[in-house]
């Protein structure tokens, strides 16, 4: 996307606080709703949903479960809103733009920049954060990654996602998704643990910057407080993710020749 495309979605939308309500497998009743505004249905046979290129979610038990009380009648996109079995994690929501044309060192497949959308921890977590962690306060805390497009605006970024859109077709391409804050959090508890065994008594400061609390603390924000945030299938994964809409985005026109992908 063009950089100025972006300031203006970013200014349309404004920067007021958005929360997002999360619950497992929630994308799956998102998408199914998408299908029917994609096709400007307000209701919809369940049949009909299940032959839709979404169709694969309904082997899901989570699915299953939340439509098994419409039996074979009709949905709403207002009812697949609402179709929480469990209580929601809630995260809030802000948008960024990343990248200045450069696709070596952006990083992005054509020569322009991307739509971020930045996935942040609320008061409550940060609560816990402060006073288990006990982070330094002149810099963005020991998980947090200043190099990557996270929230410098008062907020901590538990991940992101850069974005590309092709306008003229409404679709969007996932360039790369990031956990950070999760991954270091893991890593440096990790790490002081295997080292306790020698030295029981090294400190989380010992191993990791900008961590002033103790073993216990650090023990307790990984194996307690991170856990529901941990579930959500974050892992390591580095392949390049690919859009269910099939599309080669390296080729779109971009401000310069784009560059050919290899085939596989």
């Amino acid at each position: 996307m063009k950089k100025k495309d972006i300031k203006e979605i970013i200014t349309c939308l404004g920067e007021e606080r958005r929360l997002f309500y999360y619950h497992k497998d929630r994308y799956c009743f998102d998408l199914l709703r998408y299908a029917m505004a994609k096709n400007k249905h307000q209701t919809c046979k369940l049949n009909q949903l299940k032959q839709s290129q979404f169709g694969q979610f309904f082997t899901k038990k989570s699915v299953k479960e939340a439509l098994s009380t419409y039996g074979q009648g009709k949905i709403s996109q207002d009812q697949l809103a609402c179709c929480w079995l469990e209580k929601p994690f809630i995260f809030v929501l802000t948008l960024d733009c990343w990248g200045n044309g450069d696709r070596g060192w952006d990083q992005t497949s054509r020569n322009q920049s991307n739509l971020v959308l930045q996935i942040n921890f609320t008061g409550e977590h940060l609560d816990n954060y402060y006073s288990l962690i006990k982070p330094d306060k002149d810099d963005e805390g020991p998980f947090a990654s200043d190099s990557h497009p996270i929230n410098t605006k008062g907020r901590h970024t538990m991940a992101w996602v850069r974005l590309d859109f092709d306008l003229d077709t409404n679709e969007a391409l996932i360039e790369e998704v990031q956990n950070d804050w999760l991954r270091d959090a893991n890593r440096a508890y990790m790490r002081l643990k295997t080292r306790r065994k020698r030295n029981p008594n090294l400190k989380p400061s010992d191993v990791w910057y900008s961590i002033n609390g103790d073993y216990e603390g650090l023990s307790r924000y990984v194996e307690t407080i991170l856990p529901p945030t941990n579930k959500f299938g974050l892992k390591h994964h580095w392949q390049q993710p690919y859009s269910l809409f099939e599309k080669n985005w390296a080729l779109l026109k971009s401000t310069t020749t784009p560059m050919k992908r290899e085939k596989k």
